[in-house]
C-alpha cells in the first residue's frame, strides 16, 4: 500500500479513535453509576464494535508487522469488551465492579497506541485481554478457547 495513502489512513483513525474511546469511557462512567443503564450499555457496546471494525480494517492495510500486531491487539480487546457488553445487554451475565474496572483501563492502553502512531504502547492488552475473557467465562481462559499463547 502506498505509504502516503497510509498515512491519512491513519490519521483518519486516529481521529475517529479518539471519538470511540469517549463513547466507550462515557458509558463506562455511566456504568459505573448504574450497571443496568440500557442506554450506557449500549454506548459502550456501539463504541466497543466501532474501535473493534476500525482496527481490524487498518491492521490488514499495514505493511509493518509491529503496527500490524498492536491494531489486531487493539481489535481483539475491543471484541473482547463487546462481547461482555452484549452479554450484560442480554442479561445473561451483568456487569460487576471488578468488570467495569477493567473496562476503564481499556481506554488509556488504547490511547497510548493510537498516540504513538501506532508505534508503541499495547504491551499491557493480551493481559487485559485475558482478564476480561476469563471474566466472562472463569473457568476458560482466552489461550485455552484459542490456542494462543
Amino acid at each position: 500500500m502506498n505509504s502516503v495513502l497510509f498515512t491519512e489512513m491513519v490519521s483518519t483513525f486516529t481521529e475517529e479513535m479518539h471519538e470511540y474511546l469517549d463513547s466507550f469511557a462515557r458509558g463506562v462512567r455511566a456504568l459505573d453509576a448504574d450497571p443496568a443503564d440500557a442506554s450506557a450499555l449500549e454506548l459502550a457496546r456501539e463504541a466497543a464494535w466501532s474501535v473493534k471494525g476500525s482496527a481490524a480494517t487498518l491492521a490488514v492495510r499495514a505493511e509493518e508487522t509491529d503496527v500490524a500486531r498492536r491494531l489486531k491487539a487493539v481489535s481483539t480487546l475491543a471484541r473482547v469488551a463487546e462481547v461482555r457488553v452484549a452479554e450484560a445487554i442480554r442479561g445473561s451475565r451483568p456487569l460487576d465492579s471488578t468488570v467495569l474496572d477493567r473496562m476503564s483501563r481499556i481506554i488509556p492502553m488504547i490511547y497510548a497506541v493510537v498516540d504513538s502512531n501506532l508505534n508503541f504502547g499495547g504491551e499491557e492488552i493480551p493481559q487485559l485481554i485475558e482478564e476480561l475473557h476469563a471474566s466472562t467465562n472463569p473457568r476458560e481462559t482466552l489461550s485455552d478457547r484459542h490456542g494462543l499463547t
